[in-house]
């Protein structure tokens, strides 16, 4: 359902004419932003004016029309300026567009729908859905005269509404009682669409503009798809859309059956799986989606200004700055909700043929506008004690999105465009009042801070459906609002959690990888048939003094273990593997029927991937399947050690599922793959796909092409046309930020990087520069099967760290200590080395998403040498002397752990270590502060940890101080010289203090930094 334009709002407030304001009787109007027109009524369109017109080329088409401009904001202020008719348009260059007065008459409409439908949707500032399923009911139980709405029915393309559509004529009937009670009450006309889904409800909407209503039959829905243009398909505006029409020849002007008319083959083809099973569907009407029930409020609240002439410094953009934040903060007054993500956005130098562009509707070829986010700025910070927004709530926004700006635009200047945008909401209770408002602290009876299910056991992690319920402790809004509870709540043990976690999993397993292949390779074995079977496939096939590289991997491994016993032969149910059933919980993976219906893990929460498959099956992960899956990866690499002429060298396992092999010996190297995968799907039951070519790298790239359960051969000479298509965004070790970093200096395919010497790469990205060079040849930087040796040994938890004190922060740090030592000792492995890693919340953190998550924080660490060992009370004692060390506060934990540098002699010693350390640590304040170790090993449980806290001694006036007020103390001295006991000179230099009772003379346990 679709309303008014804002020309109606403009007529209503200055009296023009009388409702409806729809009507061609009515004075010639049109909504003016700038020099052009944003919103043109239909007595005006009558008339030959259009949206997007020059204001002076309107009033010569129409020499009577009444032009309003938009309320507008002035530079570096929050003062509205209202626009009035007939006026000149204001200086665009000291002036941005404030749409408010049209956001206000649209929560008008929105007040009255929310009274008549249950189930409602916003979809933009004009238009929403409604699901009016028990409406529907409500009515067809009563007396309802079909017939007769099915007579007076309007319907497009000459089909006709009949009684077999009982459905949809009693919601023709719901809608035309709702838009005219909608007329009734604020004078505004409505336009709705009604049929069986949401896209084709929308695109009806807009067949008998004004004021009607269209029904689309069921018998109705394909030729009426038919009769749609490309450009107005949901979803085909973009690259997905300009990639469709260039393959088929079509245009954005063209109806959506020559579409219909493609085979699925050809779409899978031309865009793959999922992309082409999302366009068949769209094409057809068939959608899916839901109604999603919930407030008629905005997802996202946006203020943005173009900049004409762009700006060029910090200084021309921080008066904007100030005026964006000012106008955000005024719409999230009226709103109760909290924004958890502030967002900007940023467009630089506008493109040449930017503005033709824009004209004829090419929005996927507009100047790139680019976005980054951070947590919503905890606003409260502002306000004192009053919890009301204060008047610096703007400045504390526009500096943050400064901060975004200069720390995370790579070019940030210039700037053609500059947008900033709450969104990410959630629901608060309370007054609006408690939006900022710091959670009261009212000792035991508020909410601990550690909460009692922060570390699922295995159980609750395969129960975990509520995500939530009414026994669940509330989340805590901020760090402030984490109170403390009672004192015998404890964390659940951190070994619980790892038993039945993805990440420790894949984190751990080629230290069990390897500590199994070394004692014999004991434990499941695969099958004495299989194994032989495939010696006798290999041995028939022809022998030539042959090598190249081969890349196994298993396709959607966990979920294809997770599944293999529950489906029939040949029968394939969209399954995701999850951390947990609740709506948060991730998708860790997906089956090829799921992704192909659109579900993967890029989705990321449940919620989102069952509202685009209701019948998703989901299956949590458990201790269970994850043992289940180490059985199968053993009985794999078993395999393909005897498909490499049982030489186990030549195999070297990437991870879990992917292998990289040496193949040697084979004339056919493609039917060696196929005998390879028949008997890996024979032993386990799960497909798995191999790539071949001249080069690991090549074959992990040709693996990725033949997806899923295939085998793709790259010849030598293939090898630069193969790379050369492949967008550097899928290549080995490029990310998000180099994506960014390359798509700026127009590069996108590997043929790109191909063209270009290694030098100006290595000049651009500095050593990555030559890694991508040699990645888009198709070569390896490294040609070894042996893995690399081990550096470090870690174990970290940062998942549901909520402590309520020290105590209970202790005693998270002492388990992960022992999961430290665990792993250490099943490796017979000693450390020389240990380094504390902590993530503390940042000021004004919120819960993130992902519920128990750690969300935005800042990542601190401090390091100590340590005696060659693996002993667990001594790693302890010295991980507590860290974290004291760095003091930090336990409510704002959200991740702690521990590396261990792995040594294999003595202790190292002063000459060990570099020049300039050996020098620092000989001398000036290390040598002042440097106490014997104590020799006495702690047990964390049973310390005092008050007696153990570190102490510091001033370097100037000898005091000893607490490490928390020992930086302020130092900079008195400075700050006083004269005040120095002694008569002492002050030193020259600032010293870096040590915390006392540090581990070791060669402690880097600082407390400046």
């Amino acid at each position: 359902m679709s309303w008014t334009n804002d020309t109606e709002v403009e007529q209503r407030r200055l009296g023009m004419g009388r409702p409806p304001w729809t009507s061609r009787d009515s004075p010639p109007a049109a909504v003016q932003q700038w020099d052009g027109l944003i919103a043109v009524n239909y007595a005006a369109r009558a008339a030959g004016v259009k949206r997007g017109m020059r204001a002076a080329d309107a009033q010569k088409a129409c020499p009577n029309i009444v032009l309003v401009h938009v309320e507008t904001i002035s530079e570096g202020t929050e003062e509205i300026s209202e626009g009035s008719h007939m006026s000149l348009a204001p200086d665009r260059r000291t002036q941005k567009a404030c749409l408010r007065r049209y956001r206000q008459a649209s929560e008008e409409v929105f007040a009255v729908v929310q009274k008549h439908a249950g189930r409602c949707e916003m979809a933009s500032i004009d238009e929403v859905y409604l699901d009016l399923s028990e409406e529907v009911a409500q009515r067809l139980s009563g007396s309802l005269d079909l017939d007769q709405l099915a007579a007076a029915a309007v319907c497009p393309n000459g089909c006709m509404a009949d009684t077999r559509d009982a459905h949809l004529l009693a919601a023709l009937d719901v809608v035309q009682r709702l838009r005219d009670d909608i007329f009734a009450e604020t004078g505004f006309t409505v336009s709705a669409g009604i049929a069986e889904s949401k896209q084709v409800a929308k695109l009806a909407s807009a067949c008998h503009k004004p004021n009607k209503q269209t029904l689309i039959p069921s018998a109705g829905v394909l030729p009426f798809m038919a009769s749609v243009k490309l450009k107005d398909l949901r979803g085909l505006g973009g690259k997905l859309g300009q990639k469709l029409r260039e393959a088929l020849q079509l245009d954005p002007e063209s109806p959506t059956a020559e579409l219909q008319k493609v085979p699925f083959a050809e779409l899978q083809r031309i865009v793959g799986d999922q992309s082409a099973s999302m366009v068949h569907r769209l094409c057809r009407g068939e959608d899916r989606e839901e109604v999603k029930p919930g407030e008629m409020k905005r997802k996202q609240y946006l203020s943005f200004k173009s900049l004409s002439p762009a700006a060029e410094s910090v200084s021309d953009l921080e008066p904007w700055l100030a005026s964006l934040a000012a106008e955000l903060v005024g719409r999230l007054r009226e709103d109760p909700r909290r924004p958890r993500s502030l967002v900007l956005y940023h467009r630089g130098r506008l493109d040449a043929d930017h503005g033709r562009n824009w004209m004829a509707g090419r929005t996927s070829e507009l100047t790139k506008t680019i976005s980054r986010s951070v947590a919503f700025p905890d606003l409260h910070l502002s306000t004192g004690s009053t919890g009301e927004m204060g008047a610096n709530a703007a400045s504390i926004i526009a500096d943050t999105a400064k901060k975004l700006l200069l720390e995370r635009v790579s070019s940030p200047f210039p700037c053609s465009r500059l947008a900033l945008g709450a969104s990410d909401f959630r629901k608060v209770e309370g007054s609006i009042a408690s939006f900022f408002a710091k959670a009261k602290v009212d000792g035991a009876e508020e909410v601990s801070g550690v909460e009692d299910d922060v570390l699922p056991t295995q159980a609750e992690t395969q129960s975990d459906a509520s995500d939530g319920g009414s026994e669940r402790a509330p989340e805590a809004t901020s760090v402030e609002a984490t109170s403390v509870g009672p004192k015998d709540r404890q964390p659940a043990n951190v070994a619980e959690f790892h038993k039945a976690s993805r990440l420790h999993f894949l984190g751990t397993w080629r230290e069990r990888f390897e500590r199994w292949r070394a004692e014999g390779g004991a434990g499941p074995r695969s099958s004495h048939d299989v194994t032989e079977s495939l010696r006798r496939d290999l041995a028939t096939l022809q022998k030539e003094p042959l090598a190249l590289w081969a890349h196994l991997d298993m396709d959607c491994f966990f979920a294809s273990v997770a599944t293999r016993d529950m489906d029939a032969p040949g029968e394939e149910v969209p399954t995701a593997v999850v951390s947990g059933l609740g709506p948060s919980s991730e998708i860790c993976s997906a089956n090829y029927a799921a992704r192909r219906a659109g579900v993967n893990t890029h989705l990321w929460f449940v919620e989102r991937a069952t509202s685009i498959l209701p019948s998703l099956r989901l299956v949590p992960i458990s201790s269970e399947l994850l043992r289940s899956v180490e059985d199968t990866w053993k009985q794999v690499y078993q395999l393909l050690v005897t498909a490499c002429h049982d030489v186990p060298d030549n195999v070297l396992m990437r991870s879990c599922d992917e292998s990289a092999l040496r193949v040697e010996g084979f004339a056919d190297p493609v039917a060696w793959a196929e005998a390879l995968r028949k008997a890996v799907f024979q032993q386990t039951g799960c497909t798995c796909s191999v790539g071949l070519g001249p080069t690991q790298l090549v074959a992990k790239l040709a693996t990725k092409a033949c997806k899923p359960n295939g085998v793709r051969r790259v010849l030598e000479d293939e090898v630069k046309k193969f790379v050369g298509e492949l967008p550097l965004k899928d290549m080995p070790q490029v990310g998000r930020a180099m994506t960014a970093k390359l798509q700026e200096r127009g590069l996108e395919t590997c043929s790109d990087l191909q063209a270009l010497e290694k030098k100006r790469l290595r000049e651009w990205f500095g050593v990555k520069g030559e890694t991508l060079w040699l990645n888009a040849q198709g070569l390896d930087q490294e040609t070894s099967l042996v893995p690399t040796q081990r550096k470090s040994v870690s174990a970290e938890m940062n998942w549901g760290i909520r402590c309520q004190d020290r105590p209970a922060a202790v005693k998270i740090l002492s388990e992960v200590a022992k999961q430290l030592c665990d792993r250490l000792s099943i490796c017979n492995l000693r450390a020389n080395h240990l380094t504390l890693k902590l993530k503390i919340a940042v000021p004004g953190w919120v819960e993130p998403i992902k519920k128990g998550g750690h969300g935005q924080c800042d990542d601190v660490s401090r390091s100590s040498s340590l005696p060659l060992t693996s002993d667990l009370q001594m790693l302890q004692r010295f991980a507590l002397q860290l974290f004291d060390s760095l003091s930090p506060d336990p409510v704002r934990l959200r991740g702690m752990g521990l590396a261990a540098r792995l040594g294999s002699g003595e202790t190292p010693s002063a000459s060990s270590r570099s020049p300039k350390k050996a020098h620092s640590e000989a001398s000036g304040i290390a040598r002042w502060l440097r106490r014997p170790e104590s020799k006495q090993a702690i047990d964390v449980d049973d310390v005092d940890l008050d007696s153990t806290r570190p102490t510091v001694t001033c370097p100037v006036c000898m005091q000893v101080l607490d490490p928390a007020s020992a930086d302020a103390h130092v900079n008195r001295h400075f700050e006083e010289p004269a005040e120095v006991p002694g008569g002492a000179e002050p030193p020259a230099k600032r010293p870096r203090l040590k915390a006392e009772g540090a581990p070791g003379s060669d402690s880097e346990c600082e407390i400046i930094a």
